[in-house]
């Protein structure tokens, strides 16, 4: 028993539209998604399906065409000695099962009718957590896993865009300085006006009287 897994990173124009053909061909090949989600800010999607494991290369392949491929891999893992081992398990509390059953028909007190059923109850759950480990083991062999995530291309021409616009506001904010620091000089310019021209009148005088 061999639970095969796939992943595969797809470079694609439209990461939700990607995911629906995913979702397709999973379909097409008798699977189903496990799970999907969308990171809307990042423009990226990605998508979990379940395949019959006799079409888990065809799946792979056909992903692969529904845009640039950037990583892709595979992997393996054998879990028949597990399977094997739980499966004993369950055999061996389903055989306590009946012993205690037995016990049950043939008890003479309450107090025996009491302790053999709260150990049935006991096995019983047992039984049943088994049972769904196996049953969890079983789909996961006949149906292989792929998570599949898709990245939309970057639009070079948004790009150039974006670039002309930061150059613009920051041209803005140099020129915005300027301004304000002209504009916080203009009085110190005046006052140093009216100090000199009294000074220079002054000067001139003296230096005619000098003469």
């Amino acid at each position: 028993m061999v639970e095969l897994q796939g992943s595969i990173t797809i470079q694609v124009n439209d990461a939700r539209a990607a995911a629906s053909q995913a979702t397709r061909l999973a379909e097409s090949l008798g699977g189903y998604v496990g799970s999907s989600s969308f990171d809307n800010s990042r423009s990226s999607g990605r998508i979990v399906i379940r395949i019959p494991e006799t079409n888990f290369s065809l799946a792979m392949q056909n992903l692969s065409t529904l845009g640039t491929v950037k990583s892709q891999s595979t992997s393996s893992s054998d879990v028949t000695e597990q399977y094997i081992n739980l499966q004993a398990q369950l055999d061996s509390y389903r055989a306590e099962q009946t012993t205690l059953l037995r016990i049950l028909n043939s008890s003479k007190t309450v107090k025996e009718a009491l302790d053999a059923e709260n150990t049935i109850q006991n096995v019983q759950s047992k039984i049943n957590r088994l049972e769904g480990q196996l049953r969890v083991m079983q789909r996961l062999v006949a149906f292989a896993t792929i998570n599949a995530q898709f990245s939309e291309t970057t639009n070079p021409s948004l790009d150039l865009g974006d670039a002309m616009l930061t150059a613009l506001q920051a041209l803005y904010t140099v020129t915005k300085g300027v301004l304000i620091v002209g504009a916080s000089l203009i009085p110190v310019a005046m006052i140093a006006g009216i100090v000199y021209l009294p000074y220079k009148h002054l000067r001139n005088r003296r230096l005619r009287l000098n003469d």
